[in-house]
């Protein structure tokens, strides 16, 4: 159900069309992209026993220049991941979102001087202030629209991740390196 990375920089590309115009940024091309294979389950295909594995496009940028600072590991909704990229200039961005935006982090990282991704579906202000980002992008599965989420009254990003933090809803320590998300699926809450 959610978009492969060759997907995630289709609607990159979209995104970017539409920002070139109004920030500084350093958009990426597919020139810029390596693209591979890997034969491995995707969100539906472990959801079957067997778990059903199938290919999957995997692009990567073929210069990374962007790093990820800080990843406070929470669990879906409280996550919070920090990326800089010097190279992009100092324009900031903030993905409030879910899921589906976890394959358009490493294209974005490359794209802004600092990117923050917040796993959360209201519009943070307390995060908005703490930022204060050039850009804001809601990156968001239409499932989470059938309610659609009200601002007023919500928890913050920094609540959702405590509460997380207390119940011990939270990723291991990450394996990978790189600015790819590194979140095991069989994580439970």
């Amino acid at each position: 159900s959610h978009w492969t990375d060759l997907g995630a920089f289709i609607a990159y590309e979209a995104l970017m069309d539409d920002i070139a115009d109004e920030a500084p940024v350093r958009r990426l091309e597919e020139a810029d992209l390596v693209f591979h294979e890997a034969v491995r389950p995707g969100d539906l295909g472990l959801k079957v026993d067997p778990p059903e594995a199938s290919p999957h496009p995997i692009g990567i940028p073929a210069r990374q220049v962007a790093r990820l600072n800080d990843d406070n590991r929470v669990f879906l909704n409280g996550h919070r991941i920090d990326y800089e990229c010097p190279e992009a200039g100092e324009t900031v961005c903030l993905i409030l979102g879910d899921s589906f935006a976890h394959m358009m982090l490493p294209f974005m990282a490359e794209t802004f001087g600092r990117l923050t991704f917040a796993h959360i579906t209201t519009l943070d202000q307390e995060l908005v202030d703490e930022l204060g980002p050039d850009v804001v992008v809601s990156i968001m599965n239409e499932r989470f629209m059938i309610r659609v989420p009200s601002d007023d009254g919500a928890k913050t990003l920094a609540e959702l991740g405590a509460e997380k933090r207390s119940r011990g809803a939270v990723y291991p320590p990450r394996v990978k390196e790189g600015t790819r998300v590194d979140t095991p699926g069989d994580l439970e809450t």
